[in-house]
């Protein structure tokens, strides 16, 4: 695999990842229903001032994009392992690095303090809009000086089922900024949240 191609799997990745972006913030607005809340009201009409042939559409679209996002992720990750493989391309691993953007810690530069590793479909996670590669800068007050080694992360999580959590995360290798919402709940699944994270030293 050349560097080219690496290259042009970076460009997908970023490009996939700010279109996932602008849906959510699209789709968690104020007065939107999100991507997964009912469009319709508590006495069974149809949502007031929500073009609900937009949201359908733009639904369709965030889902299609993450399935499009784990496949190219699987495909970069199947490549990567097959060149280094090949003990004829072991030395040619600084050809094929993927560009890392370093964050230097200013108030331009917020410090993310964890990455999410896994997103399970239909968690509360999902439906804020988290996606796999995500790096929290703040969940509600925790941040990168109080996490504890991500205990105060965990113990804020459990403390505060079924209260809406602001979070912030830095997105893709220019860092663009999304703001989220996350209500930790009860789910189909394991857990309250439905998603697994890893520290970032």
């Amino acid at each position: 695999m050349s560097r080219e191609q690496v290259l042009k799997y970076s460009e997908d990745k970023d490009k996939i990842e700010k279109e996932i972006a602008s849906l959510v913030e699209y789709l968690t607005a104020p007065g939107m229903p999100g991507l997964r809340g009912s469009l319709v009201d508590a006495e069974g009409f149809p949502l007031a001032g929500v073009d609900l042939y937009q949201v359908r559409q733009a639904r369709q679209k965030y889902i299609i994009l993450n399935n499009d996002y784990t496949a190219l992720m699987q495909k970069i990750e199947s490549e990567l392992h097959a060149f280094f493989g090949n003990p004829e391309n072991r030395q040619s691993r600084p050809e094929v690095r993927i560009p890392v953007q370093i964050e230097i810690g200013t108030s331009d530069s917020p410090i993310p303090f964890a990455e999410i590793t896994e997103v399970a479909p239909e968690s509360p996670a999902y439906n804020a809009g988290f996606i796999v590669s995500d790096r929290i800068v703040s969940f509600g007050p925790i941040n990168f000086s109080n996490h504890s080694n991500l205990s105060g992360l965990v113990n804020y999580v459990k403390d505060n089922e079924g209260k809406s959590i602001k979070v912030l995360i830095l997105r893709g290798h220019d860092n663009h900024q999304v703001k989220l919402n996350i209500v930790p709940q009860k789910w189909t699944g394991a857990g309250i949240i439905g998603c697994r994270f890893k520290p970032i030293n």
